[in-house]
């Protein structure tokens, strides 16, 4: 009986487990940087409706 799975991974496999774990975390900060980004978006203190109305009214 041979206990090859203790053993680590050769390093051409070794560095693509890197580059996947390397990718899952900026994917995962891109995630949740956007969700914070909706999240301020829709709850900074922003004019109402009307007053952008205004604007592109006047502005033509």
């Amino acid at each position: 009986m041979q206990l090859r799975y203790l053993l680590p991974p050769p390093p051409a496999q070794r560095r693509g487990l890197f580059i996947c774990r390397l990718c899952t975390v900026i994917g995962l900060l891109l995630l949740i940087g956007g969700a914070v980004s909706i999240v301020v978006g829709y709850t900074w203190p922003h004019e109402g409706v009307e007053q952008s109305i205004y604007k592109i009214v006047i502005y033509e």
